[in-house]
């Protein structure tokens, strides 16, 4: 295979222009088209109608979207909110291009939007709930993606989105979120997360998406520390939504992680090539102790 993507509740692969999926199709989040089983066992072709190839995937709860060489976005699944874009309402079962003249670098599926990158700015579609994407947060809905207003001095590089909020990481290394929990007091606020610790100055962020299913942002820098901000992990600085807190795992050297909305887990890969996990441990090491702080997993 060329790339490999691990999914919120399955897996893809892709070889040249194609692109193989499997695991479950709920919500036709594998875009294989009506009529589908609900759960796909073996490798199966995902009809994308572009001589492109795929580069980057993101799921969530509801809706599948990715990346193509050329920078098009593509969406498919449950259209509820406009986050798979344009007018339908109902399950879109195969891939749909999104309406974007210009180019993507990184996409990112929340449950109400969808949001990619393009030249450094911010573009998002669906449904505007807890002023993800304006000052109002009345849950309009936008089926083609809205430029966001300018959150920095830098140009973004990297967004995850959750149910509640979306962050996103720039080229003068900072990273802001937007949303639920955090300041709403001006129009179209971001707040900068304070990311600095007592090691190191932490450049390089990568946003991954989802450590407790949907609530959750997790990111991890070049100094290898991993952090997490979100419902799942108890990280919110109070209960009046003024702020939240990013919470650093007793974790370091981490080269990798990824994570599971389906099994409520995050997994972490060590430069030593051990592999460590947190959250519902039950379901990966029978009888671990704690599911609040990540187990080895052997």
């Amino acid at each position: 295979p060329d790339s490999i993507f691990v999914l919120d509740d399955g897996e893809c692969y892709s070889i040249d222009t194609d692109l193989f999926c499997r695991g479950s199709n709920s919500y036709s989040r594998l875009g294989l088209g009506s009529g589908a089983p609900s759960t796909v066992s073996d490798w199966t072709l995902v009809v994308i109608d572009s001589e492109y190839a795929v580069i980057e995937m993101d799921q969530n709860i509801y809706h599948t979207c990715a990346l193509l060489s050329d920078g098009s976005a593509w969406c498919w699944g449950a259209n509820y909110y406009g986050q798979v874009g344009g007018s339908d309402s109902g399950f879109v079962d195969t891939p749909k291009k999104i309406n974007h003249t210009g180019v993507f670098s990184s996409i990112s599926t929340g449950v109400y939007t969808s949001c990619g990158v393009d030249s450094g700015d911010v573009y998002c579609w669906g449904t505007d709930s807890y002023k993800l994407m304006t000052d109002v947060g009345n849950n309009t809905k936008y089926t083609t993606p809205q430029l966001l207003p300018q959150f920095s001095q830098g140009n973004a590089i990297d967004i995850a989105s959750t149910y509640y909020f979306m962050c996103i990481t720039d080229d003068l290394d900072d990273a802001y979120c937007r949303g639920l929990y955090f300041d709403q007091s001006g129009p179209l606020s971001w707040t900068k997360l304070n990311l600095t610790n007592s090691n190191s100055n932490d450049v390089n962020l990568e946003f991954l998406n989802g450590e407790f299913g949907y609530y959750d942002v997790c990111l991890n820098s070049s100094a290898m520390n991993l952090w997490c901000v979100g419902y799942g992990s108890g990280t919110w600085k109070n209960s009046t939504g003024s702020g939240v807190n990013i919470v650093e795992h007793n974790l370091s050297n981490v080269e990798s992680f990824t994570t599971s909305t389906s099994d409520k887990r995050i997994c972490a890969s060590l430069t030593n090539h051990s592999i460590y996990c947190k959250g519902s441990i039950s379901q990966i090491k029978s009888g671990a102790a704690s599911s609040t702080e990540f187990t080895f997993f052997d």
